[in-house]
């Protein structure tokens, strides 16, 4: 857990230095000339709801995890610029019923429910397990001197929780995506004997409390894109190297913030089936607060004869190896840096 902390710092720090192109410079680079049509504009900003995370674990030591994971939610929610809405205790519990039919049996409920929300979020903690494992031996690494050096007898707690989240489309309800959770933090105090005692029931809560954040942050990314905004192009300039920066009208308290990754999409039908093609890629490289104004650079050469006035577009958060680390620093975005 540390280690990842360490690596979101290090990605923090490095996208500071790095900068960002400023408002300024972009509003005096020479307009580049599109053609299509912007007169209206588009621009979604998705509603969301958190149904519940049950505490299914039957763990007394572990505690709320349910309310740990929806409170690690929230400001997942907000960063991807969705709107985290809610809704009335019999309009919940109806959605609830709703979700555990469509588990059972998949497919589309046919129950319409009103439009408060365009997406729901539903999870469960199933196990909340910690094992402990004694060493005679346990060696660390000392970096002053690069030798492993003997801590002696050792006990190694590690605090597991098992879960699943769920995103469900409202109206008509339909389950999107299902994404399992399994991670471990550990806790490795030196042994005063030949056994590891029962680890202390507040020091078990906190390690089951870390596993759990760690595991929302995992999703963090895949929640994200699928209710990350959409909208179209505005405008676009031209810098004197060449850079191509589009104007969107997705602002930055709708998720278009620095470091957010944009794709410009076009929507085919082929018999009768929706087609989304992507025409290119790029990233959000300014987002002046005061005027709330996005810029989005492109990235994919060749992609400018193909993006007019009013193509459609839609933020993309970066899911891989990085995904946990991004959740930690919000989707690596630092709200308006170097744009003011």
């Amino acid at each position: 857990m540390k280690s990842l902390f360490q690596l979101a710092g290090l990605l923090l720090a490095l996208f500071v230095f790095t900068g960002c192109v400023n408002k300024e410079e972009i509003q005096n680079y020479e307009t580049y000339n599109m053609g299509g049509n912007a007169s209206t504009p588009t621009a979604m900003r998705l509603r969301v709801i958190v149904v519940g995370i049950d505490d299914e674990h039957n763990n007394k030591a572990a505690g709320d995890l349910g309310s740990i994971a929806t409170g690690r939610l929230e400001p997942i929610i907000r960063d991807s610029g969705a709107q985290n809405v809610s809704i009335g205790r019999g309009l919940r519990s109806k959605l609830r019923e709703e979700f555990e039919i469509i588990e059972r049996s998949g497919g589309i409920s046919e129950y319409s429910s009103p439009k408060e929300a365009d997406i729901a979020l539903k999870g469960s903690i199933s196990s909340a397990i910690i094992t402990a494992k004694y060493s005679k031996d346990y060696y660390i690494l000392n970096p002053a001197n690069g030798r492993n050096e003997n801590q002696g007898p050792t006990c190694e707690y590690i605090a597991n929780i098992k879960g699943t989240m769920r995103v469900f489309k409202v109206n008509p309800v339909k389950e999107l995506e299902s994404f399992d959770m399994d991670e471990s933090t550990k806790y490795t105090p030196r042994a005063r004997g030949s056994a590891c005692p029962t680890l202390a029931d507040a020091k078990a809560r906190q390690l089951f409390q870390e596993a759990t954040v760690s595991a929302i942050d995992t999703q963090a990314n895949k929640v994200k894109n699928l209710m990350a905004s959409r909208g179209s192009v505005l405008s676009a300039r031209i810098s004197p190297d060449g850079d191509l920066f589009y104007r969107l009208s997705i602002t930055p308290s709708a998720g278009a913030k620095p470091g957010v990754d944009v794709e410009f999409i076009k929507r085919v039908n082929r018999d009768g089936f929706e087609e989304v093609m992507v025409l290119g890629e790029g990233t959000i490289a300014c987002t002046p607060q005061k005027t709330q104004v996005a810029w989005a650079e492109l990235k994919t050469e060749g992609a400018e004869t193909k993006i007019q006035k009013g193509t459609e577009v839609k933020l993309r958060f970066s899911e891989g190896l990085l995904d946990k680390a991004g959740g930690m620093l919000g989707g690596l975005t630092v709200p308006g840096f170097g744009c003011e």
